[in-house]
């Protein structure tokens, strides 16, 4: 499999695994429960969005497989999701190593 090297020099594929910070949005309520699928740390809230019902799923620590698991979880659940935000660039610990 070819990759592509960015701007720094690091491969797209090297990117992938590493942690960042996200925050999902969703359409409608979501259980509270759905942080303990997250780990420690994990804000769920009820927000308005475009004047919508929603949930917003914030402070999630996390590198792209896993919040690609996540977003395949909520979509085998029924959740529509809005929209997925990478917060921070750069390294970020992941939860229990600080």
């Amino acid at each position: 499999m070819a990759t592509r090297t960015g701007r720094s020099g690091e491969t797209r594929l090297s990117a992938i695994g590493r942690v960042g910070r996200y925050t999902i949005w969703v359409q409608g309520r979501v259980a509270s429960g759905v942080a303990e699928w997250l780990g420690p740390g994990v804000e769920v809230r009820e927000a308005c969005r475009h004047g919508r019902q929603a949930t917003v799923i914030a402070n999630i620590v996390a590198d792209q497989p896993a919040i690609v698991g996540f977003i395949r979880h909520l979509h085998n659940a029924g959740i529509l999701l809005l929209s997925v935000e990478r917060i921070e660039r750069g390294r970020v610990s992941p939860p229990g190593t600080e």
